[in-house]
């Protein structure tokens, strides 16, 4: 897949992104994307985990804002983010994705959804809306070239 060209179509803010995206370094840099999923999208790409979503089929992704990511005890991305702590991160992320599109209208009819990580992430519908843990969806059905972005208000944590 190296040097194939997807399109980011993400629309946030009312503002369309439309710009050409390799590896998604392209989408991070649009003015309409800058701060929606930035962290979690820069997080699968500098992991690997972004080849891994290319290759693997289709997934979905409940992405944190970096709002979200803000919203953590002080102190807990820098942590993260060291090397000694590489596979905390990395199942973070994939506590993120479920296998397969699951797109908001069907995401509220769920209780559970088994994530690539292996745990199951509690999902339901309240009032209208797509709760995942303690996150809501702000953004749902973000199409991606591997499957469906739910962009959310909270980094949900594996137990």
């Amino acid at each position: 897949m190296a040097g194939r060209h997807s399109v980011c179509r993400s629309s946030v803010g009312g503002k369309s992104c439309s710009v050409s995206a390799n590896g998604g370094a392209e989408h991070r840099r649009h003015r309409s994307c800058r701060g929606v999923v930035q962290n979690r999208c820069g997080g699968f790409a500098a992991s690997g985990l972004s080849d891994r979503l290319k290759s693997r089929g289709r997934f979905t992704v409940f992405a944190p804002t970096d709002e979200a990511f803000a919203k953590l005890p002080a102190g807990t991305v820098e942590d993260l983010r060291k090397q000694e702590n590489k596979e905390n991160i990395r199942a973070i992320r994939l506590y993120h994705v479920v296998p397969g599109d699951v797109i908001a209208k069907d995401a509220v009819k769920l209780t559970s959804a088994k994530t690539v990580e292996g745990q199951s992430l509690m999902v339901r519908g309240a009032d209208g809306k797509v709760i995942v843990e303690n996150a809501t969806v702000e953004k749902p059905d973000v199409m991606a070239p591997y499957g469906i972005i739910h962009v959310i208000d909270t980094v949900p944590l594996p137990r």
